[in-house]
């Protein structure tokens, strides 16, 4: 006999369940199905945050090469997410990195969003962003990116890099 995930009741599939409400978003109000026939008094008035969803054109599609399983021991898995932010209209992935102290953009952005590079200041090597060993950085672009409704302008390292488009450090 077939079981509804949602009731646990039998007979019937999740999606032809019965005990199932439609909830609409109206004018700013949440209204379903039953409004008409419930007095209101059961619900509780709380205020639900809407989060606004980033749009824009997909600039490419990354290799994840930093996705080596993480050792049950380790803090840094902890201080490491993927999400994605808005650059220049281009949808770009994003790691952000508790325990890195840089920020860093791929040349490969830098070069399809046409991002001006000056010389960097004071060139470093930094030995962890891919698999051929130390890579000299030489320049920066100031990036002015979007992460929900979160806006910023910073400073970004140039590297070759293939596990995201930017990878946002300490500041």
């Amino acid at each position: 006999m077939i079981q509804c995930f949602k009731c646990h009741g039998r007979g019937h599939k999740a999606n032809q369940c019965p005990n199932s409400k439609t909830l609409v978003l109206r004018d700013g109000q949440y209204v379903t199905d039953d409004e008409e026939q419930s007095s209101g008094d059961e619900f509780v008035d709380e205020e639900i945050e809407v989060e606004k969803a980033l749009t824009g054109k997909l600039l490419g599609v990354s290799k994840r090469a930093l996705t080596a399983e993480a050792s049950p021991d380790s803090d840094q898995s902890e201080n490491m997410f993927h999400s994605r932010c808005l650059v220049a209209g281009k949808l770009l992935s994003l790691i952000v990195d508790g325990g890195s102290c840089d920020n860093v953009i791929s040349q490969d952005a830098v070069s399809k969003l046409g991002l001006k590079t000056p010389r960097h200041p004071e060139p470093y090597n930094l030995h962890w962003l891919n698999d051929y060993g130390a890579i000299q950085v030489t320049k920066r672009a100031k990036v002015s990116f979007e992460i929900g409704g979160y806006q910023d302008e910073l400073d970004f390292d140039v590297a070759p890099m293939q596990a995201a488009h930017v990878l946002l450090g300490r500041p």
